[in-house]
């Protein structure tokens, strides 16, 4: 079966990560896997050495090696990708069920000679709509990938009537897609490739990086509002007043930075606080850390840093909300604290500082954990479904 993988993305987020991994562990006898991309997404090699035929979303020569180096001047790779023409043309559209049909039309145009047996569109409904009209047009089964919480408006609701399949990669993002009326759903957690995860790796943090005296405390991921790194700064004042030679990596970049470093002055821990930037690679960092901290105050939809700790190794502190407790079960894999709240948040940190055997046993049962998540399960679900869908055409 030769399945037509949209991905119309910079190449910097989950979605191009989780089709990766995807690609890498689908059933060659079974998939003809083609992917069409922007030509600036940053995993187009990545995706051919996958064994994917990779296709530009406008025929145009990949460029990904033309995206600067993610900075916050001026948002990093997403804010170049959105730049671009095609990208903002289907943004602009994206909300209007006839406006689809333009950018609908000239995707099955092209696609119809890359002979889909069925189009999977991997970034959800409302950012893949003229993915899904392009289906309908060609005639062949689609199933969109749920990776958050867009909303569906009318336009999106009659457009989904259209698609075979949702799949959410939780159940909390199935519960808001069959909010919607939507019941075609079924729930398929994000995989990670767990060779790339060894916990028994020798820990390399950049050396740009301090490292404290103490205990090592990290947080990885953008620097949103929503992220609420500054619930986490907040907490630390009580952390460090217990734990005086302990510090704080925050590893990201975003508009929030210049406020969240101007907080931890104002808090008097701008010293034990080291904001890292954009590191290409975190792992090592994660892998020197005692606690690892999620501190959202709005859904996760999945929660792949909280999952990525695990399988490092590393003790968790995360919010209870979202995906996050479909993976961490609280006081099992890691501790889990109500959102925007610091001193819980705190008191967790600081009972997995002082408890050396609750560090060995939150270390071995998330490690063990995480092999629930292993890609290649997730592959063989997926596998199935595109089985499933594509015998209906």
């Amino acid at each position: 079966m030769r399945v037509l993988f949209s991905e119309l993305t910079a190449g910097d987020g989950g979605s191009s990560l989780s089709l990766l991994h995807l690609l890498r562990a689908l059933d060659r006898a079974r998939v003809q896997p083609v992917v069409v991309t922007l030509p600036e997404n940053r995993r187009y090699a990545e995706f051919a050495a996958a064994g994917a035929v990779v296709h530009t979303a406008d025929g145009s020569p990949p460029r990904p090696e033309a995206l600067p180096v993610r900075t916050a001047a001026h948002g990093g790779l997403r804010a170049a990708v959105q730049d671009s023409g095609l990208y903002r043309a289907l943004s602009a559209r994206r909300r209007h069920r006839g406006a689809v049909a333009e950018p609908g039309a000239a995707l099955a145009e092209r696609w119809a000679a890359l002979c889909p047996d069925l189009v999977y569109v991997n970034h959800g409904l409302v950012n893949g709509a003229p993915g899904v009209e392009a289906a309908r047009r060609l005639g062949v089964p689609c199933i969109c990938h749920e990776r958050g919480f867009a909303i569906f408006h009318a336009p999106h609701r009659t457009l989904a009537r259209t698609v075979s399949h949702f799949v959410c990669i939780s159940r909390a993002v199935e519960a808001h897609v069959r909010a919607t009326g939507i019941t075609r759903t079924t729930v398929i957690h994000n995989g990670i490739d767990l060779d790339a995860f060894d916990p028994g790796r020798a820990p390399d943090v950049p050396a740009s990086v301090p490292r404290p005296a103490g205990p090592l405390l990290v947080s990885t991921g953008r620097l949103t509002r929503w992220k609420g790194l500054h619930v986490l700064l907040d907490a630390l004042p009580r952390v460090f007043d217990k734990v005086p030679d302990a510090g704080m990596v925050v590893a990201g970049e975003g508009e929030e930075r210049g406020a969240l470093e101007r907080r931890a002055a104002r808090l008097g821990i701008g010293e034990a606080v080291h904001f890292a930037g954009f590191l290409p690679d975190v792992r090592g960092l994660v892998r020197a850390a005692d606690v690892l901290v999620h501190s959202a105050v709005e859904p996760e939809p999945f929660g792949r840093t909280v999952l990525e700790g695990l399988a490092l190794g590393v003790p968790v502190v995360a919010v209870n909300l979202g995906g996050v407790p479909e993976i961490v079960e609280d006081g099992v894999h890691g501790l889990l604290v109500p959102p925007g709240a610091p001193e819980p948040l705190a008191e967790a940190i600081l009972r997995i500082l002082g408890d050396a055997g609750l560090r060995e046993r939150l270390r071995a049962a998330g490690r063990e954990r995480a092999g629930a998540f292993d890609h290649r399960l997730t592959a063989e679900r997926v596998g199935a479904l595109l089985a499933a869908a594509g015998g209906t055409r």
